[in-house]
């Protein structure tokens, strides 16, 4: 833990000496590192239906405590508290889609988790690499990689900006 706190007053201190466009520049090569990598993907999967047929559940921070706590012999009362910092107490969900390839049924799991539950029966896109036929994925209009591309362009911009404006 001590070596954790070190290693984040040193990586502050280097940030903080560093220029401002940094940070754009850093958000927004690694977002477009991955948004390039999932449209060269779906350039050239083949793309098939599939169904949701289940959920999976990532649970709680708590709860995964709590679990952990119990299986090593601590009994609650249900009053403790187990953890500290932050908490999200609701699970997350993500779907697990059965699609046909090749004549034999498949099954993915989502590799991104929702508040809500996905909707059973609900229709979606499978893409399938041809040369990897075990890498499947599901096609989604919406995509990380873009959004921090985004939001990395506009920090270098308003980092360019402040630069240029002489504003400190």
């Amino acid at each position: 833990m001590l070596a954790l706190l070190c290693w984040a007053t040193a990586l502050q201190g280097v940030i903080a000496q560093a220029p401002r466009e940094f940070g754009g520049v850093l958000l927004s090569g690694l977002g477009g590192a991955v948004w390039f990598r999932q449209r060269r993907f779906f350039k050239r999967a083949i793309i098939i239906p599939g169904v949701v047929t289940d959920y999976k559940t990532l649970e709680s921070r708590q709860e995964r405590f709590r679990k952990e706590a119990v299986s090593r012999g601590f009994k609650p009362s249900g009053n403790e508290v187990i953890s500290f910092g932050a908490r999200r107490e609701t699970p997350m969900y993500a779907p697990v889609v059965q699609f046909e390839f090749d004549g034999q049924m498949r099954q993915i799991t989502g590799t991104v988790y929702s508040s809500s539950k996905p909707k059973m029966g609900a229709a979606v896109k499978v893409g399938v690499d041809p040369q990897n036929i075990e890498d499947a994925r599901i096609l989604s209009k919406f995509s990380f990689g873009a959004v921090f591309f985004v939001i990395g362009l506009f920090l270098l911009a308003a980092a360019v900006y402040v630069r240029l404006a002489g504003i400190s």
